[in-house]
């Protein structure tokens, strides 16, 4: 028996998770039409403008998490 391939209605329906890493972060600010964000742009935005609140770090070695919320608000303000 071979397995399909998920439609992109179970994936809209999957749920979201509320913090993203610094690659899932970019991954989903491209996905909702930003082609050109990295993660230097992220950093830029949350250290530097303000425009972004600072990631949540956790774990050992350290790594950041943004809120979905918080991206949300910065693509609104851009």
């Amino acid at each position: 028996m071979t397995k399909s391939a998920p439609s992109a209605v179970a994936a809209a329906e999957a749920p979201r998770k509320q913090y993203l890493d610094i690659g899932e972060a970019v991954q989903y600010i491209r996905d909702l039409g930003l082609a050109t964000v990295t993660a230097d742009t992220l950093r830029t935005h949350a250290y530097r403008t303000g425009k972004l609140p600072r990631p949540i770090a956790v774990g050992k070695p350290r790594r950041s998490y943004w809120k979905r919320s918080d991206l949300d608000a910065l693509l609104e303000m851009l």
